[in-house]
C-alpha cells in the first residue's frame, strides 16, 4: 500500500487556493499510484478559521469544496483523508475526517 502524507501552511479561509493545493496533490499522487493520500485537519478551512465558521456562505463553499473534490476522484483508485468542517442538521459544528474513495464520501 502507497500512502502519501500531505503537509501544508494552509491561507485561512481560502478555501478555493487550500482546493486547488489537493487538487494538485491529488493529481501526483495518482501518477505514482498511491493508494491514500492524507491531508490534515480543517484543510479547505485553513487553521484556526473562528468567526468564518459563523458565516453560512463559508459553509457552503466547504461543501461545494467537497463536491469539487468528489468530482474530481470518481475514476481514481487513490483515496483521500481529510479534516473539514461539518455542520448537522441542527446546526452544530463538528471537525470531522471525511474519507473520499472512487467519487463518494465512503465515511465521515
Amino acid at each position: 500500500m502507497r500512502i502519501k502524507i500531505c503537509q501544508f501552511k494552509t491561507k485561512v479561509g481560502d478555501i478555493k487556493s487550500n482546493l486547488n493545493q489537493m487538487l494538485k496533490e491529488y493529481e501526483e499522487a495518482t501518477l505514482n499510484n498511491c493508494d491514500i493520500l492524507l491531508f490534515p485537519s480543517m484543510f479547505f478551512s485553513g487553521y484556526h478559521p473562528q468567526d468564518l465558521l459563523l458565516q453560512q456562505y463559508f459553509l457552503k463553499e466547504l461543501v461545494k469544496a467537497e463536491d469539487v473534490l468528489l468530482k474530481a476522484t470518481d475514476r481514481e483508485k487513490c483515496a483521500i483523508l481529510f479534516g473539514n468542517v461539518t455542520q448537522t442538521t441542527n446546526k452544530s459544528l463538528y471537525n470531522s475526517a471525511v474519507f473520499i474513495s472512487k467519487g463518494k464520501i465512503a465515511l465521515r
